[in-house]
């Protein structure tokens, strides 16, 4: 009896859930279809497809699918379309999702909704952009071209801000160089064009920057009294970190220590996975209980963290936030991973210096999301940006904290291997001014530690590890 009834209540529901599923489809297909070829039908084709599968209607999708061709072929909106599709497979392959949505803007240059479109795309998927040789290769630019900037501070850019970080996203084949000129820091090279779409004046003021102004042939900042700006070339950016004039070493003595902590990726940008773990849900996991633990055994300092949920901060913006907040020390939390199977796991701590070896290369490949030869180009820059003492004062924290995650490491997996303290060359560590540190917490695809990465004992002895060492270096500090 009561089978019966169940049934006629499962059955009564599956009516009502699909009489919905089905008007939506058939009002998202009239949408469609009243639109015709324009953005708005783009939309509403895609919210068809969407419909028809939910409702696991396959012959309805492959109609919204055939759809959406014929919009394709159509040149008022074959820009949108493409960015459409991009944006739906970026989950699958982001890299070249962000190929599809950068040609879409080379091919339509004239439709500024579509560029529109794909711009906000490309920012989403900024830490899945090619090297720029391979999206000159891609793409129809002659010369050079910078095709827009971002000035970054995660949100802090304020009058107090210690610095700034200026990103310019170069296109072609482009040498350039930036040079001090009176209060202002020039950036130019042979050929360069500078786009359009870069804001004539971008007023800043804050961090060391007073605006940002666009030339035909150059890009320019005006910095505040007593700013200084260093630049380097990433290849697919271009980087300037203007420090304010008050640096961190001029802190007052006895002030409150600010410690930030990086969950590594985020976002789509998940980072290594194995055995049903992402590494950037467990980074932000760690790093929000290490956070607590900092917080709880040094009351008079701070802590904060680049992000608090699972989204896409880009590499730069992560230093770019320390160095905006006047932070003492920055903790980067990742997870290590390989293709082959792991003999050795354990725990693994980097600081940023010039290495050839192969395994850290390797390694700084997969977490700038970039070749090896990309990655070596860096040494190129580390003398210009990079001071003794700080990679000195890198080295003491990555010893404290390499040390202390270890031991906590240990209390769970007695046998966990001591990988060392290494050099590498990681984009996140780039331009830091505080000593920085990159810590691979345990090794995620080697499987002991996969199942104790599962568990919460595991979860929080390394995080109470990480706490400790960065108390260790802030009692050294503090000891001076």
């Amino acid at each position: 009896m009561w089978a019966v009834v169940a049934c006629v209540v499962l059955f009564g529901c599956g009516d009502d859930d699909a009489q919905s599923g089905r008007a939506a489809l058939d009002h998202a297909r009239g949408e469609a279809l009243e639109a015709g070829a324009t953005a708005a039908g783009v939309d509403a084709t895609l919210r068809w497809r969407e419909a028809a599968r939910e409702a696991g209607l396959e012959l309805d999708r492959l109609r919204a699918e055939r759809h959406l061709e014929g919009l394709a072929a159509q040149p008022a909106v074959a820009c949108v379309v493409t960015v459409a599709r991009a944006r739906l497979a970026a989950s699958e392959d982001p890299r070249a999702s962000y190929l599809a949505a950068y040609r879409a803007t080379e091919s339509a240059p004239d439709d500024a909704a579509c560029r529109e479109r794909a711009r906000r795309l490309l920012d989403e998927l900024a830490a899945h952009r090619p090297p720029a040789a391979e999206l000159a290769s891609r793409g129809s630019i002659a010369g050079c071209r910078v095709a827009r900037v971002a000035v970054l501070g995660s949100g802090v850019i304020t009058a107090e801000a210690l610095g700034t970080r200026v990103l310019l996203f170069p296109e072609g084949d482009c040498l350039l160089e930036g040079h001090a000129q009176g209060g202002l820091f020039v950036v130019s090279g042979p050929g360069l064009v500078v786009d359009s779409a870069v804001p004539e004046e971008l007023p800043v003021g804050a961090g060391g920057v007073v605006a940002l102004r666009r030339r035909d042939d150059a890009v320019v900042l005006e910095l505040a009294e007593g700013a200084s700006a260093q630049a380097f070339d990433l290849g697919s950016r271009f980087v300037i970190d203007v420090a304010a004039h008050t640096t961190l070493d001029e802190r007052a003595e006895g002030a409150a220590r600010l410690v930030v902590i990086d969950p590594g990726h985020g976002g789509m940008d998940f980072g290594a996975r194995f055995d049903g773990l992402k590494e950037a849900q467990v980074a932000l996991d760690l790093a929000e209980r290490a956070a607590r633990i900092v917080a709880r055994r040094l009351p008079s300092s701070r802590v904060v963290l680049t992000r608090t949920r699972d989204e896409i901060v880009g590499l730069e913006q992560r230093a770019a936030f320390a160095n905006a907040v006047g932070a003492d020390l920055f903790v980067s939390i990742h997870l290590n991973a390989a293709d082959e199977p792991v003999r050795v796991g354990g725990v693994t701590t980097f600081v940023l210096d010039v290495t050839d070896d192969r395994q850290a290369l390797r390694l700084a490949a997969r977490e700038n999301e970039t070749g090896v030869a990309e990655v070596t180009g860096i040494q190129r820059l580390l003398a210009r940006v990079h001071r003794a003492d700080q990679v000195e004062r890198s080295r003491r924290l990555a010893e404290h904290v390499h040390e202390a995650t270890l031991a906590g490491g240990r209390r769970v997996l007695p046998e966990l291997p001591d990988r060392g303290v290494k050099s590498a060359m990681f984009y996140v560590l780039v331009g830091a001014r505080m000593p920085a540190i990159l810590l691979e917490a345990s090794f995620l695809t080697k499987p002991e530690e996969a199942a104790a990465l599962h568990t919460e004992a595991y979860r929080e002895a390394l995080a109470a590890g990480i706490a400790e060492g960065i108390v260790r270096y802030v009692a050294e500090l503090d000891a001076r």
